[in-house]
This record gives structure tokens, C-alpha cells and sequence, in this order.
């Protein structure tokens, strides 16, 4: 029987470690001394959108333009939404089968205001989110907030291929539980106001696709694309106060609860490099990436009428997007 010693021992483990202290193949994603152990951390800077961000008409009756409701209008008044930060964090395992739990957090508001002088007949602003009970009413003052709440949390696998020497692919299927919260409130003049809310949770599985290409020591272009098909409850609220109106002509406290299915899509697509350090037994790395995210029929708020019809409103079914940049850090042990 042979008996291994040290100095047997020692050309295999020269060779091992020489394998490590070589590898510099900038199209394997992991390196071959680590345990395929992965974490990363996003620093995310997103503009979300969504439609029927309107909150005011300038009016002007010296246009001679119809607008709403029949009268003399102006250009419509929008919400610009703002960049603002989010998170994503992911831990995983990644050798050829890999696991990874993702969430991602982004919290967003943003305001605007707008100003009108009151000194000819006819010239203002026209309310958008209450009822014009009287066309004539116009405001000198409007102003808007849209706060949006978004989180996720993923639990995907999948399977990592080498079509060649330089190109990865990696199918995934994944189960993602979403909580996005919405609210606006709009206010003219000193008290009359609205306020609405639409909060949504749902969870439903998915899938995604990503490759990664590289194109030079170290570095590489990555791609993802996904859709996910989200079921869950939709609860909405909606409520206008106006001073000078009593309260039992006006649609006020529409409340509302559905449940419904609601499909995502998921786009990226960036530049990054990763360089294993400590004899290949650690990678470090980083990632620069355009991102878009869409959710279908997110929105269920309520919006009234008009003065023709002030105590009904109609529940309109509004798209949810979310795009920008994102700015990783990534370590493998």
C-alpha cells in the first residue's frame, strides 16, 4: 500500500496552487479557489413615472381654447418626478447551479407647486383631483405630492452555462414577493384638498435570462431581461374636501379592495470587472448599469368625473415604471 506524505503531496498542491495563482480567464465568473460564496450591494439612482401625474389646468379665458369640463383651458400642469436613491442587496451562491435571495429598496417622494394671478375673469388654475363643482372656480395656488414606496424580496435558481471561452449564460427562475405603496395628495388654494392612496402586495414567479461577456482582462458586458407575473390585493382609497361645498354633494371615502394579477418586466444592461485577490481565493468587483423596471396595471386609483357628475368617479388603471443607473460592489469568497 502506498503512504502519502508531504513530499508526495507537494507537486499536487504546487499544481493547485498554481492553477489559482494563474487564473486571469476574464470570462469565468467565479474564482476557482473560493467556495462560490457571492454578496453584493447596489447603490441605485432611479426616476420612478407613472401616468395621470396631471394636477392642474392654467386657464386662461383670453385663449379662446375649449378645455375641460367645456371651459377655457391652458396647458395641463404635471408632476416631474425626481432621481432619487435606492438599495439592492443579494447574497448567493454562484458555482454552475446557482441560488441567490435579492431585495431591493427604493423610497421616492416628490413635490411640485404651481402659481396663477387671480386679477382678470376667467385666468387661474383649474382643479385636476376635486370636482369643478363651479367652472368658474379657478385657484391662485396648486400644489402635489406623489410618495411611492418599493420593495422587493427574490428567491431565484438557475443554472450558469460556458457557451465558450469568454461568454457565460445564466436561465433563472424566481419567486418575487413585492410591496409597493402609493399616495398623492393635491391641494388648491388654502383648504380645498384630495388625498389617494393605492397599495399593492403580491407574490408570483418568474423568470430571467442573463449573459456576460468578456471582452478583456477582467472586464465584461452584462445583460439581464425578466418577467415576473405578480398575484395579489389592490386596496384604494379616495377623498376630496372642499370648504365650499357641502360634504353630502361630493364623492368622499370611496374605498375599494381587488385582487388581481399583475405582470413586471425587467431590463439591465452595464460594464463591470472583478479580479480575484489572496491566490485567487477572493474576487472583488464592480458594475456599472443602465436599468428599467415596468409593472402593468399598478395603479387602481379612483378619479372623479367632473362637475357634471360630482359624486361618481371612475377607477382608472394606471402603468408603473422605474428606470436608471445602478452602481455595484461585488465579493466572492
Amino acid at each position: 500500500m502506498h503512504r502519502w506524505t508531504f513530499a508526495s503531496l507537494a507537486p499536487l498542491l504546487l499544481l493547485a496552487e498554481e492553477t489559482c495563482l494563474f487564473y486571469g480567464n476574464p470570462s469565468q465568473p467565479a474564482c476557482p479557489c473560493s467556495y462560490a460564496l457571492e454578496a453584493t450591494a447596489d447603490f441605485l439612482y432611479l426616476q420612478p413615472f407613472e401616468e395621470g401625474l396631471t394636477y392642474a389646468i392654467r386657464n386662461d379665458a383670453r385663449q379662446g381654447a375649449g378645455g375641460a369640463d367645456g371651459t377655457p383651458g391652458g396647458p395641463l400642469i404635471d408632476l416631474e418626478p425626481r432621481w432619487q436613491p435606492g438599495v439592492r442587496l443579494s447574497f448567493g451562491y454562484a458555482p454552475s447551479f446557482t441560488a441567490r435571495t435579492i431585495w431591493t429598496w427604493f423610497h421616492a417622494s416628490t413635490s411640485d407647486h404651481a402659481h396663477s394671478e387671480l386679477t382678470l375673469p376667467g385666468v387661474g388654475l383649474q382643479s385636476v383631483w376635486v370636482p369643478a363643482i363651479d367652472t368658474s372656480l379657478l385657484y391662485d395656488a396648486a400644489s402635489f405630492r406623489w410618495d411611492l414606496d418599493f420593495d422587493t424580496l427574490e428567491f431565484e435558481l438557475g443554472k450558469r452555462y460556458d457557451v465558450s471561452s469568454s461568454m457565460t449564460f445564466n436561465p433563472v427562475c424566481f419567486v418575487r414577493a413585492a410591496w409597493i405603496d402609493q399616495a398623492f395628495h393635491a391641494r388648491y388654494g388654502a383648504a380645498d384638498s384630495a388625498s389617494a392612496m393605492n397599495d399593492f402586495r403580491g407574490i408570483g414567479p418568474g423568470f430571467a435570462f442573463r449573459s456576460e461577456w468578456g471582452f478583456a482582462r477582467g472586464w465584461a458586458i452584462s445583460t439581464a431581461a425578466g418577467f415576473a407575473l405578480l398575484y395579489g390585493q389592490f386596496t384604494s382609497h379616495y377623498g376630496i374636501s372642499l370648504a365650499s361645498v357641502p360634504l353630502e354633494e361630493l364623492l368622499n371615502g370611496v374605498d375599494a379592495k381587488d385582487h388581481r394579477l399583475a405582470p413586471a418586466a425587467d431590463f439591465s444592461a452595464g460594464i463591470g470587472y472583478g479580479r480575484c485577490i489572496s491566490n485567487k481565493r477572493f474576487r472583488v468587483g464592480g458594475a456599472l448599469s443602465y436599468e428599467a423596471h415596468v409593472y402593468w396595471n399598478q395603479s387602481q386609483l379612483f378619479r372623479p368625473m367632473g362637475s357634471d357628475a360630482p359624486g361618481i368617479a371612475l377607477q382608472e388603471t394606471r402603468d408603473l415604471s422605474i428606470q436608471g443607473f445602478s452602481l455595484r460592489g461585488y465579493f466572492e469568497f
